[in-house]
């Protein structure tokens, strides 16, 4: 009886350990809202298209100057527009641009590897189909991840652009989406980064300074947690110089107002850098920031733009200050 007893208890706690790890491997249920629509790992996500009438959208993963970056590749194609009587229509004024991605396209490249929706429709005819705006549409996505291309149609009738309609083209499966998808999609804008360095201020210990072919070095004494810009002291002196710092926190906080694409240059004559400052840290390269002229404007690059950017505010007073600063 007592070897009997044991053989049904072993029994009873291998199936209780079975069904373990069953529960363990089997994927989470899913709530209401959480209904998947595209699952694909971020390792294997290679690009996304977003088509709409008038541009093109790409977002992938790449490197600029050995960092990870996210390009967006935008086609803007705009519709010619009617032309007076007797006269041909004018071709639309078309361009493609190459920048660098911010926090923002990062997030809807993660949003695309596993897509939710709040709601499943399953297969709809024709009239629900007609009434839904997925009949013709008009907005397309490709999610391209290795070893397939999930393509979805869009439409944002009738619940708006943070509400649209979706329909998965492989089965005809329709979703309800939420949130800013398609608005961040159809506005490339909105992903890009305006920032000329990503790398935070306590990330270097030393500042050169070149312009009018002379050259001057700063110490860097960096605030921990990088809460503050830091001071500047010229190398070898320990008493911090108040005009080179006041000249560094204009120059970093200078933002774009304007952004060119990889390989696009401002209008005019090529550009000649008037000043140039490279940050290390000891003795390593982190980055750098250009600024030059291009008839009124001032534009600048670095180590973080896919190519330069024009700038706001009083540029020509900082470029005059720092001549005098080399000069000192």
């Amino acid at each position: 009886m007592k070897a009997t007893a044991a053989i049904v208890q072993g029994a009873l706690a291998l199936a209780g350990l079975g069904a373990a790890y069953a529960t363990w491997q089997r994927p989470p249920a899913q709530g209401p809202g959480d209904v998947s629509v595209v699952s694909v790992s971020r390792h294997d996500l290679k690009q996304v298209r977003f088509e709409s009438p008038d541009r093109t959208v790409v977002l992938h993963r790449g490197e600029l100057n050995g960092d990870s970056v996210v390009w967006v590749d935008e086609d803007e194609h705009p519709q010619a527009k009617p032309a007076p009587a007797g006269h041909p229509p004018a071709p639309p004024a078309a361009w493609h641009r190459v920048l660098v991605g911010n926090e923002q396209a990062e997030k809807v490249l993660d949003q695309l590897a596993s897509l939710k929706a709040t709601r499943a429709l399953g297969k709809v005819d024709g009239a629900k189909l007609k009434e839904l705006g997925l009949d013709a549409p008009k907005l397309h996505l490709e999610v391209d991840a290795e070893g397939e291309k999930i393509a979805l149609a869009l439409s944002t009738e009738p619940a708006g652009v943070e509400q649209p309609y979706l329909r998965r083209e492989r089965d005809g499966e329709v979703f309800l989406l939420s949130g800013m998808l398609v608005a961040n999609l159809n506005s490339a804008m909105r992903l890009v980064d305006r920032r000329l360095h990503a790398f935070p201020p306590d990330a270097f210990d030393r500042v050169t300074v070149k312009a009018d072919g002379k050259t001057r070095d700063f110490s860097a004494q960096v605030t921990p947690g990088g809460a503050f810009l830091p001071e500047l002291s010229v190398a070898g002196e320990a008493k911090p110089d108040a005009r080179a710092k006041s000249w560094h926190d204009q120059l970093w906080r200078s933002r774009a107002t304007e952004l060119l694409g990889k390989g696009e240059a401002p209008p005019g004559e090529p550009l000649a850098p008037l000043l140039r400052v490279d940050y290390t840290r000891r003795g390593h390269p982190v980055g750098f920031v250009e600024v030059a002229k291009s008839g009124a404007g001032f534009y600048a690059r670095s180590e973080h733009t896919a190519g330069w950017a024009k700038l706001s505010g009083p540029v020509d007073d900082l470029v005059r200050q720092t001549d005098q600063l080399v000069e000192k």
